[in-house]
């Protein structure tokens, strides 16, 4: 079997291509939720384009198909209805909501933190991620 450039985008892109479909199915809220999905497909549409001119590093690729899972999830449920605390009290026994004593569905702030915490991963690698015009772009660590 020849190993190829590229592999691992293209089976991670099958999986998250998967996963979003599966989010797709009896939606709680379809008209919301395909307006949610709209910043998913727009960057689905990217992710295919940088498969296929590998000009995005597996580290670099892997945090954005992340971040864009986490963020399918919020589209199916329209964020502030994601059942998190049920999928928590059947890990943990307990729910978030009771743990922080807090009545409100902060899925949307989880989200929003795991994109800094995310794409500060992209920002760190200070190594080629992205190439434009067949020159790479270099991303800045904190250190220099």
């Amino acid at each position: 079997m020849m190993d190829y450039p590229g592999k691992y985008k293209i089976i991670l892109l099958t999986i998250f291509f998967i996963l979003l479909i599966i989010s797709c199915i009896k939606p709680v809220y379809p008209a919301e939720m395909f307006l949610q999905h709209s910043f998913t497909l727009v960057m689905s549409v990217f992710l295919i384009i940088v498969t296929r001119k590998n000009s995005l590093s597996d580290r670099a690729f892997t945090l954005i198909v992340i971040f864009l899972l986490l963020h399918a999830v919020g589209a199916r449920w329209i964020y502030s209805n994601v059942p998190y605390d049920e999928w928590f009290k059947f890990i943990a026994g307990a729910t978030i909501t009771e743990l922080f004593n807090t009545t409100r569905n902060h899925y949307d702030r989880f989200v929003h933190l795991m994109s800094g915490l995310l794409m500060s991963g992209l920002r760190m690698s200070g190594r080629p991620t992205i190439s434009t015009r067949g020159t790479p772009a270099r991303l800045k660590s904190i250190s220099e």
